[in-house]
Parts: C-alpha cells; structure tokens; sequence
C-alpha cells in the first residue's frame, strides 16, 4: 500500500462526471451513444443491465457483485436494516455490512460489502488481475454531470440530475490511492482527466462514490476499481479520479460472501457450478474463480473438484420467509445430481480430458 505522498493536489470524496468526446465540453452532446460502442462495447455489456446502482436517493453509487452483495466506499453510511429500491419498486433490506481488515496503522479500508436480503437480478464479475498504465477503463456511477474547466480539468453541475453516466479513460497511476484527511488507507490506481485523452472522456463528479471502474478481459468487461475519489485543483475544478482496487481486496471480498465451490457467485454450490468446472477442468494456468479455480493456484484440477464436492448443496443465500431457496432440493432434484453422483462424474474427468483434449483457448490475467 502506497500513501499519496506525490499526489500533486488535495482528495476529496467523490461523488462520476462525464465530460465527452476529446473536445467537447459538454456532456452527452448530440451523437454520444447512451449505450457501449465499439471498442467500449462487450458480452453481456449493457447500460440496461448493468449492476450499477443509484444508493439511498442519490447519496453515492454501489456495484453488484454476487447474488445478494454489493460493493461500495466506506464513507458512505449504510447500516444493517436500512431499506434501499434499485428501480423504485423492488425493495431490498440491508442484512449486514462489513468492511475489509484495517491497514497496519488501524486505518479503516474505504470499502464496504452490504449483504441484502433477497437476490439481484445480474452482479459484474470481479477483476483479478494486475494493473498497469495506459489501461483503457469504463467508468460508471449515478452522479452529476458537468463540464471541462478550462484545459484539463473538470467541475460538475449541481442542478444536473443524478442518474446513470459512463464514459472512459485510461490509468496513469496503477498502485496508490489518496486518503480523507487520513480517514481512509486502501490500495488503489488513478486516471487523469485530458480533453485529448480517450473518447468520451471522463472524470468522477458528485453521486459517483462506490460506483464501479471496469477493465476489459477478453471481450468481458470486469470490476476493477470501485470510484472513491477526485483530485482538487481548485475549490470547485478537478483533475484526477481515485478508484479502491478490487484485485487487491479480492480473496477476502469472495470469502466474505460465499464458500469454495460457487463458480457464479449466485451463493449456492449446484450443478451450474460443476459445468462449469467439467468445462475448464485441465486449465493449468490463467484461470480464475469464475473458472472454478476456487484455492487461487491458477488450475482448474482435482482440488477445485475436492472443494466443490465438499460443499456441494451449500447456501449463503439469505432466503427470507415467502422466498424460495435456491439450494439443491432434497434427493438432487430432476437433473441435479446427488453429492455422490457429482463425485462420480468428476473422478471421471482427468480420464475424459485424456480422451477429448480441451481446445479451450485461455484467457491470462493481466
């Protein structure tokens, strides 16, 4: 962990700005896409789908990251039994909230995960890889809009509405992270807002803190950073965007919200998550938890089956009164086969690799 010792201008908590196109100074003139594009564009890459949300009427942002957790900054206040509505008509109940363990010096991670108490309908995937400068990034939060101020810096619109904005950028500082006044220590990276930098250039603006910052794998978009920070450079004009780094939280983000086995975080361990670990079984590098990588060697091998098989059935799932559960039914269900089916067909494995080589094509961490 880094403290911002070179940081050339004061941190303020955030709250994303979107400042578009290399020269305009207006946000979302005539010809931006309200959708990804292009380059921008990815599977399952969608602003309808998005698991970004607007938190507690416009106080900051949050990111949805299993079936029933989100991710966002500890400097905005959420407490167990708070209600939240996403859409205005799903309601939802804060059940718990925890934050990742204090830096050295007992200085508080600005990072929260708040388990709900009943499933979302989609979460992002998080990011696990390394970072590095010149990285090309989607922003998106549900913050205000705004304008250049002059060169390159920005500022916001306190009367423009806070509702949900993309735009890019790319890193130019990928390790370190400024603090509140020492309120907060967390490991991070940083974009510099530029008029003549990416298209659709952008920059966090009030309403944005806790939403997400996202780096492309493949042809997935993935969690990378999650929006904590602007960078002053004067009382109302800013020039840097600080995001928490999410690889560098990740193992204890996964822990704290499911057991070894859940490949899709949906926070059960079922037959969805053996396909997909029959799917990457021989992987022996590269692979991730959404790969069924679940002990962090890399592999998709015979431990991963061990650690699924253990668990196999198992729920984190809040699963209030007059909900269903989405555990295995008793006697596996039609399909789902039972505990010792699923050891039977995974012991086969290593054999059926032998006879049927993967051709999978592997997709390395950055």
């Amino acid at each position: 962990m880094l403290r911002p010792k070179a940081f050339p201008a004061g941190l303020s908590l955030l709250c994303l700005l979107l400042v578009c196109g290399r020269a305009s100074a207006i946000v979302a003139p005539p010809g931006t896409p309200a959708d990804f594009t292009g380059q921008w564009s990815g599977t399952g890459w969608s602003m309808s789908t998005v698991g970004v949300y607007q938190w507690q009427g416009g106080v900051g942002s949050a990111v949805a990251v299993s079936a029933e957790y989100l991710l966002t900054v500890n400097h905005i206040s959420v407490t167990p039994g708070d209600t939240w509505s996403p859409d205005g008509v799903n309601q939802y109940t804060v059940v718990s909230v925890s934050h990742p363990p204090a830096a050295g010096d007992g200085t508080p991670v600005d990072l929260t995960l708040v388990k709900l108490d009943h499933p979302l309908a989609h979460w992002e995937t998080l990011y696990n890889g390394n970072l590095a400068t010149n990285t090309s990034v989607i922003m998106i939060g549900h913050g205000l809009s705004g304008s250049t101020a002059g060169g390159d810096y920005f500022t916001w619109d306190t009367s423009s509405p806070k509702i949900l904005r993309w735009g890019t950028n790319t890193i130019d500082l990928a390790s370190g992270i400024g603090t509140d006044n020492g309120t907060f220590y967390s490991n991070g990276f940083a974009m510099w807002f530029d008029t003549t930098g990416s298209d659709y250039e952008a920059g966090y603006g009030e309403g944005d803190s806790g939403g997400g910052t996202f780096i492309k794998v493949g042809n997935k978009w993935e969690l990378a950073g999650i929006n904590a920070y602007v960078g002053k450079y004067t009382s109302y004009t800013y020039n840097r965007s600080y995001a928490v780094s999410v690889s560098s939280y990740y193992n204890w983000i996964i822990n704290s919200m499911t057991v070894a086995g859940d490949a899709n975080l949906d926070l059960q361990v079922s037959f969805a998550d053996y396909q997909v670990l029959e799917r990457n079984f021989g992987m022996t590098s590269g692979a991730t938890w959404y790969d069924g990588d679940f002990n962090g060697d890399g592999a998709v091998n015979f431990a991963d089956y061990q650690a699924l098989e253990a668990n196999f059935g198992k729920s984190t799932l809040n699963a209030p009164a007059g909900l269903p559960t989405l555990q295995t039914p008793q006697g596996g269900g039609p399909g789902v086969p039972e505990p010792a089916c699923l050891a039977l067909l995974l012991a086969a494995l290593p054999a059926l690799r032998k006879k049927r080589p993967s051709t999978k094509a592997l997709n390395p961490k950055l």
